[in-house]
């Protein structure tokens, strides 16, 4: 995550989170900090504990603090299309493909790049190949991408 998507995210959520005591006799918790454990979290396979002892703060409060508000939030972002525009995707999808009932496609596929030269491990995909993931969510109520993501770089472990 790039550092201006940080502060968009940090300005969207600090006046709703909650910064109170943990535990008594402990100083609250920012939003910064709140927010950062929250991503460290979601990006990394620690445990509640690691990351607790990490950041001296409780993950787990942080976590379900942020991830409740972002919830909140979701609603300003993430939009179904009407009904009508359910139906004209619809249509156009059968027409294009002959799939009835279907309003959109999502799908993704690895871009072969070159080996970076710092953490080039990260990069590598199951197959063994230096590459990032492209997701692109295609609807067909106004034939435009809506969503096109291009993931930050972290090589899923065990896989």
């Amino acid at each position: 995550m790039q550092r201006v998507t940080f502060e968009m995210v940090l300005k969207l959520i600090a006046p709703k989170i909650l910064v109170k005591r943990a535990r008594p006799g402990r100083p609250a918790i920012p939003a910064e900090k709140q927010l950062l454990i929250t991503l460290w979290i979601l990006g990394t396979p620690d445990s509640y504990r690691s990351v607790s002892d990490r950041f001296n703060a409780s993950a787990i409060y942080c976590v379900r603090n942020v991830v409740g508000i972002l919830n909140q939030l979701s609603n300003q972002f993430i939009t179904w299309p009407t009904n009508e525009g359910m139906i004209t995707s619809a249509a156009a999808f059968k027409a294009v493909s002959g799939f009835p009932g279907v309003i959109g496609a999502i799908d993704g596929t690895h871009i072969s790049i070159t080996a970076p030269k710092e953490h080039s491990e990260s990069y590598v995909n199951r197959k063994g190949v230096h590459s990032i993931q492209l997701q692109v969510c295609f609807l067909f109520i106004e034939t435009t991408f809506k969503l096109c993501f291009t993931g930050t770089f972290q090589k899923i472990y065990g896989l």
